[in-house]
């Protein structure tokens, strides 16, 4: 038996267990995996503890996924530029991190067909959500990526930040007022439109209606954002499949390739859906 934990504070709320229990009973790979609620103040000591116990790995929620970077032994390129460790792998006593949150945008987006080389797009937000979008993004090819937020500063420094890190991609950051429709796609990586955050962030004044909206919000299904983007012509997404795919990334990170991988995840949004 396997053990692997997720570690957060509140942790009540997770459905990572669930999730690992259906992989277990889908790939036949005997999972051990626990809740762990672990305080700020205490993350280093009980991250000690949970070396001791041999575990393969564990995933990271709030509020430890920043401060898990300076723990690990190595880290992901991703897992560095966006500044935030979301999965660690243990193995012979070594941690390493990564973020999935990179690897779940990347395999959602091309669930759409859409293909970002040489593409334009434009995020809704400046925190980590963004920067792993922004990551995901240039990985893919995409021409301009540019950057919004009620503080442009943020927007800035995650502009500058990106920039170089891809030969084929800028990063720019702008005021909502001044960004005009020649855009792809439109991402919002704020929180605002899930359940306990109502509200949609301000939308450019003109949307290309040929462009595609990706919300990562997931519950509801279809978040404020997103009804008014399709309101304006656009196609939609939200972000039930990248949630998905950051936990088979989990799995795959732990264990290798998941046969089935797509079989697998299409059951597993069928069960986050109903969650």
């Amino acid at each position: 038996m396997t053990k692997a934990y997720v570690i957060g504070h509140p942790i009540g709320h997770s459905l990572s267990p669930q999730i690992f229990n259906m992989f277990a009973a889908e790939t036949g790979q005997l999972i051990d995996y626990q809740k762990q609620d672990i305080a700020p103040e205490d993350l280093l000591g009980e991250i000690a503890k949970l070396k001791q116990q041999s575990p393969i790995g564990w995933n990271v929620t709030i509020p430890h996924k920043e401060a898990m970077v300076s723990l690990m032994d190595q880290v992901d390129p991703a897992a560095q530029a966006v500044g935030a460790v979301n999965v660690v792998r243990h193995e012979n006593g070594q941690l390493s991190g990564y973020n999935s949150d990179v690897i779940g945008f990347t395999e959602a987006l091309a669930e759409t067909g859409m293909d970002m080389a040489g593409k334009t797009a434009v995020l809704l937000g400046a925190g980590g959500a963004a920067r792993a979008t922004a990551y995901a993004l240039g990985q893919m090819g995409a021409a301009e990526v540019v950057i919004t937020n009620r503080n442009l500063n943020r927007a800035e420094q995650v502009a500058t930040y990106m920039n170089g890190l891809f030969a084929d991609t800028v990063y720019v950051a702008q005021s909502i007022s001044n960004i005009d429709d020649d855009v792809d796609l439109y991402v919002n990586t704020t929180p605002l439109g899930m359940f306990t955050s109502p509200g949609c962030p301000k939308l450019p004044a003109h949307l290309n209606p040929k462009a595609l909206a990706f919300d990562l919000v997931y519950k509801p299904t279809m978040s404020e954002f997103l009804q008014r983007c399709a309101a304006r012509g656009l196609q939609t997404t939200n972000g039930l499949s990248m949630l998905a795919w950051q936990a088979v990334a989990t799995y795959e990170i732990w264990f290798g390739p998941m046969a089935n991988r797509q079989q697998i995840k299409e059951k597993l949004v069928q069960m986050l859906g109903k969650a």
